[in-house]
């Protein structure tokens, strides 16, 4: 709050001075307090598989109405896609069948040899960038569940997340969180609360695991490298547990010596 405070403060001084009310010379030093780096609320690769399985699990449920039911699948599969690709949730929100580049063309073949991109949107940006494969099928669900619905396939200018009315899916808070606290992670072990948004700090995580180059990972996800230096610090380190664990060769010798 204070550093909100602060930035609109020396918006003004400026803007005073810009249109003559005082001058340079007398601007005051607003100092901006400065962001600390702040691990985001993510999963852990078990935590995850914990949510999928109990995702799965809500929809076995034979008593569910067909309207739940589909809400549910849908859910699942905007938590897979999420995950898989990194994606901002006002992105997810944005998104359209068209800028699911190549699914149109290759729906009909093996996942093995179906090569999507994506191109989204957020706030006033716009970015095209390589997916998993692991997220393909999950827009098969989607695609069926509108073909069902409106008995037609999706033009490009339809969203790929929509409600049974074809209309746009603006959220999907509460069914989230709902299905985050059945599965006991609503929470991380700090006590922060998860969002739609912890599945891109997964996706992250997980590619720097994975080895993935911190600058190839920056410009795929729309973010900066330094951004990731500065939030993602402790996964590099698990990234680096090998190097972390060198073998101490002349620890023995010391000792030996020590003893001697």
């Amino acid at each position: 709050m204070q550093r909100a405070e602060a930035v609109v403060l020396r918006m003004l001084f400026k803007f005073a001075a810009k249109v003559g009310y005082i001058q340079d010379a007398h601007l005051p030093d607003v100092e901006v307090p400065r962001v600390l780096p702040n691990a985001r609320p993510s999963f852990e690769a078990s935590e995850f598989t914990k949510l999928e399985q109990m995702s799965q699990l809500r929809l076995s449920d034979f008593e569910l109405n067909e309207h739940v039911r589909r809400d549910r699948a849908i859910l699942h599969a905007y938590i897979m896609i999420a995950a898989y690709t990194g994606m901002r949730p006002t992105e997810l929100k944005n998104l359209n069948w068209g800028d699911v580049l190549g699914y149109r063309e290759t729906k009909d073949k093996q996942i093995g040899l179906r090569d999507i991109r994506i191109q989204c949107r957020g706030k006033g940006k716009a970015r095209r960038f390589v997916p998993l494969k692991a997220a393909v099928p999950w827009f098969d669900i989607l695609w069926m569940f509108w073909t069902k619905a409106m008995k037609a396939d999706p033009a490009d200018a339809d969203p790929v997340f929509a409600t049974p009315t074809g209309k746009r899916l603006c959220s999907v808070k509460k069914s989230l969180s709902e299905l985050l606290k059945a599965a006991g992670l609503l929470t991380d072990h700090r006590g922060m609360r998860r969002t739609s948004y912890s599945f891109r700090y997964f996706y992250i995580s997980q590619q720097l695991i994975a080895g993935v180059n911190v600058f190839l990972l920056a410009k795929n996800t729309g973010t900066s490298a330094d951004m990731i230096d500065r939030f993602y610090a402790d996964v590099k380190l698990e990234r680096m547990h090998k190097e972390l664990r060198p073998e101490w060769h002349d620890r023995t010798l010391v000792t030996e010596e020590s003893a001697g």
